[in-house]
């Protein structure tokens, strides 16, 4: 086995072990009496960041929406949304929601979306 395959070996077992991570939020404003929705997310991977980026470089706040698409998942580790609810999420929902959710999800990450648009700059 090579040097490379060995780093490559030992970060896909990193990566296993962070993927067990899950965090979660309660979304008061999604929630009901009788059934509060919590939605939970993994580290985002290379893949979802370059989606979201991209909308980051052209200082885009669809960006925030993409995150959620992306990120969010149920309490049986499926993605909650797909890009069919992306234009309700741009169109019908209270903003502050998004935003306090996206926060939450990028707490733990090395590059927020806020390092990311100076860096694009």
């Amino acid at each position: 086995m090579t040097a490379g395959s060995e780093a490559l070996a030992r970060g896909r077992e990193h990566w296993q072990a962070r993927l067990l991570g899950v965090q979660s939020m309660i979304v008061d404003e999604w929630s009901t009496d009788e059934s509060p929705c919590e939605i939970f997310w993994k580290p985002s991977t290379l893949s979802q960041r370059d989606k979201i980026f991209k909308y980051i470089a052209e200082n885009s706040l669809e960006g925030l929406a993409e995150s959620i698409v992306q990120r969010v998942l149920d309490a049986d580790g499926k993605k909650m949304f797909t890009q069919i609810h992306k234009k309700e999420l741009m169109t019908r929902q209270d903003p502050d929601v998004l935003i306090r959710i996206v926060s939450a999800m990028n707490e733990d990450e090395a590059v927020t979306i806020e390092e990311a648009r100076k860096n694009s700059e």
